[in-house]
């Protein structure tokens, strides 16, 4: 039986994607995407998160760049087709055919306080960049009644939708979507995923 169990796992391990060895960071890496304009004239970019082929998740903000398309580094564009979004959120889901994996997984909990977090997006547009810090908690936000996870990572603009993560049994999970900062870079603040 022990035998039986070995080989299976072995022959699982033989089939899976090359993604699936790599270290926490390089998978939360691999699983945000920049939003640039499908319009050459247009200069603005964000950051998503692939949660599952073709299905995206970015900030709603984001949106308003004209003719929105999805690239992974080395990768053509792919027009996002789509979205629709939270109304109560700074949260949008996007349909993108083609994007394809490697895909985020969902933290099975939510984010403890002073978890170790890591920020990925493409800060000004200029490349896939991830930062480190702690949770530090939640705050409302009374004049819309909406929760944030609050981070020390540091952000810039065109980190927005990119995705907040953490490192469990030696995996990345996605526990947010960074929707916000300060002037100063810091903190950051993320739409937790359990109250989507």
């Amino acid at each position: 039986m022990r035998r039986l169990l070995i080989a299976a796992i072995l022959s699982l391990l033989s089939v899976l994607p090359a993604y699936a060895i790599h270290t926490p960071m390089q998978q939360a890496r691999q699983v945000v995407v920049i939003i640039i304009s499908g319009n050459p004239d247009v200069e603005s970019s964000c950051s998503a998160v692939v949660i599952s082929p073709n299905v995206a998740l970015t900030a709603a903000h984001c949106m308003v760049i004209p003719e929105p398309v999805l690239r992974r580094e080395g990768s053509e564009g792919r027009p996002v087709v789509s979205y629709s979004t939270y109304p109560d959120k700074d949260v949008a889901v996007l349909v993108v055919p083609g994007i394809g994996c490697p895909c985020a997984t969902q933290a099975p909990t939510a984010a403890e306080i002073d978890e170790v977090a890591y920020a990925v997006g493409y800060p000004l547009g200029i490349g896939n960049v991830l930062t480190v810090g702690h949770t530090q908690g939640r705050v409302v936000n009374p004049a819309e009644n909406v929760e944030y996870l609050v981070a020390t990572c540091s952000v810039a603009p065109g980190n927005s939708g990119g995705g907040l993560f953490v490192v469990r049994d030696n995996k990345a999970y996605l526990v947010g979507i960074v929707v916000a900062t300060t002037i100063y870079g810091m903190p950051t603040f993320a739409v937790e995923l359990w109250t989507l």
